[in-house]
C-alpha cells in the first residue's frame, strides 16, 4: 500500500514555502532519509528528506509551487511490509512495567523536520515518535547543562506503550538548559533542551527507530 509523504514543518512560524528543486521522479527507488526536494522560505533554503524507503509511485509537486506544511509531496510503495526507518542506532530496550503488545513492527520514525538557518539559542522540541502517538514517558536524559554536543547526539530516551526510542539532537552546540526530566510525561512539541547553536541550514535527524519493549517477566 502506498504511503503518502507530506511536507513537515520547515521552521517555526513558516506557513508557506516555494519548491526550488525536485530530486526524484516516479519509478525511482530511494532509501529512507534520501533528499526528495528543496524548498525556500523568506530566509533560507532547506532540503526535505523522506523518512520512508521504497519505490516512488507518484510525485505530487512541481518546481515553483507554493506549498504549506501538510501538503502531500509524493506517494511511495514500501520495499517491505511496514515503514522503512532511517538507519540510525536502535534504542536499548527498557523493561516494561506491564506486558507489552506483541512486537509486530517498530514504531514509525518521525519525519525529519528541517532546521532553518539561525545562530544563538535553539529550542529543541520533542519530534513525532510514531504515527498516532501523542505523548511519551521520558526513560532517561543523556545530557546536562554545560555539555557540548554534536548534531545527532542522543539527548534522551522515551517510551511509548509499545516501544523505546532514542531522540537525537538536530544541532550541535552547548546545552544551556535541560527541560525534560526522567519519569516526566511529554507531548509532541514539548521543549526538551535549549542549545547555543551555530547557524546552519540542515535537516534534523529523525528519532531513532524504536525497538519493541520486552514484556515483564
Amino acid at each position: 500500500m502506498a504511503i503518502e509523504f507530506k511536507l513537515p514543518e520547515v521552521s517555526e512560524g513558516v506557513t508557506s514555502v516555494d519548491v526550488a528543486d525536485i530530486r526524484v521522479k516516479a519509478g525511482d527507488v530511494i532509501e529512507a532519509g534520501a533528499i526528495v526536494c528543496e524548498v525556500e522560505t523568506d530566509k533560507a533554503v532547506a532540503e526535505i528528506p523522506c523518512p520512508h524507503g521504497g519505490k516512488i509511485s507518484k510525485v505530487l509537486i512541481t518546481s515553483g509551487m507554493s506549498i504549506s506544511p501538510g501538503t502531500p509531496i509524493l506517494e511511495i510503495e514500501p520495499v517491505s511490509a511496514g515503514t522503512t526507518s532511517a538507519p540510525t542506532a536502535p534504542a536499548t530496550p527498557a523493561p516494561a512495567a506491564a506486558p507489552a503488545a506483541a512486537p509486530t513492527a517498530a514504531a514509525t520514525t518521525a519525519a525529519p523536520a528541517p532546521v532553518a538557518a539561525s545562530s544563538g539559542p535553539f529550542e529543541f522540541r520533542l519530534p513525532e515518535v510514531s504515527e498516532g502517538v501523542t505523548k511519551v514517558d521520558v526513560a532517561s536524559v543523556a545530557v546536562k547543562v554545560g555539555d557540548t554536543i554534536a548534531k545527532g547526539a542522543i539527548v534522551c530516551e522515551v517510551e511509548t506503550d509499545k516501544a523505546v526510542a532514542e531522540i537525537p539532537s538536530p544541532v550541535s552546540g552547548k546545552v544551556t538548559a535541560v527541560h525534560a526530566t526522567a519519569g516526566a510525561t511529554l507531548k509532541i512539541g514539548d521543549l526538551l533542551i535549549t542549545v547555543e547553536a551555530a547557524g546552519s541550514t540542515t535537516a534534523a535527524p529523525a528519532a531513532a527507530p524504536a525497538n519493541p519493549a520486552p514484556a515483564a517477566a
